[in-house]
């Protein structure tokens, strides 16, 4: 069984800050899973912001909730950085990632949603809600190889599948 990486692109640097809104304000929003979709914006200077919401008490959430910002880290994380190939070379999708990081231009945004396996939320639903924005929609399944490596190269250890991360 796989998770799933559902990421639309925007041409705007403020329009998937708007789309994740609408999204929130959808009367079947709880079963999208859209709270724990990550918007992610690029500057003109080319600066990469990754708009959280966190919750209070702060504790480490699950591995599960941080995959998308360590997603992120993976393509976006360091100037120079090889742009996801290491994913790559674990098992995802090539011309996703390819994709999604080419059109993350400067004045840009995306919003990524990850959705692990054994998880309630309907994809297809997830991605006709997205669908309704005007983006550009990529969609890829998750090996659970990709998701090690993610967590052994940002140096967490992952001894299950929800399990809490550790420094």
């Amino acid at each position: 069984m796989f998770s799933d990486l559902i990421v639309m692109t925007f041409g705007g640097e403020a329009t998937a800050l708007r789309a994740k809104q609408a999204l929130e304000q959808m009367r079947y929003s709880p079963f999208l899973g859209i709270v724990g979709a990550l918007v992610v914006t690029r500057d003109a200077a080319g600066k990469v912001v990754v708009h959280e919401q966190w919750e209070l008490p702060a504790h480490l959430p699950s591995t599960s909730k941080q995959m998308p910002r360590l997603l992120v880290e993976a393509c976006f994380g360091t100037p120079g950085d090889d742009g996801g190939q290491e994913l790559v070379r674990a098992g995802l999708d090539e011309t996703l990632v390819r994709s999604v990081v080419s059109a993350l231009e400067p004045r840009s945004s995306m919003i990524l949603s990850y959705i692990p396996r054994g998880s309630l939320v309907d994809v297809q639903q997830v991605m006709e809600a997205l669908s309704q924005l005007r983006g550009t929609l990529y969609h890829t399944t998750v090996p659970a190889d990709v998701e090690e490596t993610i967590l052994k190269s940002l140096g967490h250890e992952r001894p299950g599948i929800d399990s809490q991360l550790r420094d």
